[in-house]
């Protein structure tokens, strides 16, 4: 990881300006409709409404089972109930009550960076959907990640002013991996970049990694335990969970351009996935081909400048 990739994130530890990502923000000259269109092809994507202590609450989440959504550790570590939506074949949601949930034995609210930030809930209720495959493998810096959820939005000047519970989906830069426990990769990276030939507040590339991506985003608040897909031999994978973003620009906006992300890495889970949900590892059926034409030149290839 490049030296001022390490001193933005000890940073970031040492100021503690993170904030859970909760839908997210868009290019600023983009059609919102063309985000909210790619978010809806990804059906094991669903909503979840959580209650604690201090109220109610939203994020997000995926199926990787008929019985199991996967999500962030700190959308279930304090939960007292659970309610899950997601998309059925009618047009519509399917609600569906959680029966048990929990958060990674390590998680820790008051540490983002390291790592531990993913959470499973259990659904008695079979859930009428095919649930995404978790990816296993350990090549995702430096590709195309996809992030998806129902946060607030906004855009790359306006940064986080929408309201929660809209599905939305774009693209982002996967830039490094990086945590402070763990593994030591149990976290990916990727910065909100302005498009090259249209930033009028001058934003930083802040990760040195390229301007805009045609559909580029950033997961905002209520994104928070979202999926985060990587496309390989014709399908998504879910290979990370949204977990926070970061005003890196100091502009007290939030997901703007030149602010970063942080997704829990899947593939650095893969085994306390297994566990909890009582399987070993073996292919699981998917019939989840999501190929979309207009983009897949996009998803398959590694940076690409507009």
């Amino acid at each position: 990881m490049k030296l001022r990739n390490m001193k933005l994130l000890a940073g970031a530890l040492l100021s503690g300006v993170v904030a859970s990502a909760t839908a997210g923000t868009i290019r600023h000259d983009m059609n919102d409709l063309d985000y909210q269109n790619f978010g809806n092809t990804f059906a094991p994507v669903g909503e979840i409404i959580y209650s604690n202590s201090h109220g109610y609450y939203g994020c997000s989440a995926t199926a990787i089972g008929t019985h199991w959504l996967l999500t962030a550790g700190h959308c279930v570590n304090e939960a007292q109930t659970m309610d899950a939506y997601l998309p059925n074949s009618v047009g519509g949601y399917s609600h569906y009550q959680g029966s048990n949930w929990v958060a990674n034995e390590h998680f820790n609210l008051s540490n983002s960076l390291a790592g531990w930030d993913i959470g499973l809930v259990y659904f008695n209720q079979a859930m009428d959907v095919t649930p995404a495959q978790i990816y296993r493998q350990r090549d995702e810096v430096g590709g195309v990640g996809v992030i998806t959820g129902f946060g607030r939005t906004g855009d790359g000047l306006t940064g986080t002013v929408g309201d929660f519970g809209t599905k939305r989906a774009g693209l982002n830069a996967l830039s490094f991996a990086w945590s402070t426990e763990g593994d030591g990769q149990q976290l990916l990276f990727g910065d909100f970049d302005p498009p090259a030939d249209n930033n009028p507040n001058n934003a930083l590339d802040l990760f040195e990694d390229g301007y805009a991506l045609p559909f580029e985003y950033s997961p905002s608040f209520g994104d928070s335990g979202g999926g985060l897909f990587v496309y390989r031999d014709n399908q998504f994978y879910l290979a990370g969970v949204n977990s926070f973003i970061n005003d890196a620009n100091g502009n007290t906006l939030m997901a703007d351009y030149g602010d970063f992300f942080a997704a829990t890495r899947v593939s650095s889970f893969s085994d306390w996935i297994d566990q909890k949900l009582n399987r070993t590892h073996a292919p699981e059926p998917s019939g989840w081909l999501l190929m979309l034409t207009a983009l897949g030149s996009v998803l398959i290839a590694r940076r690409q400048r507009v």
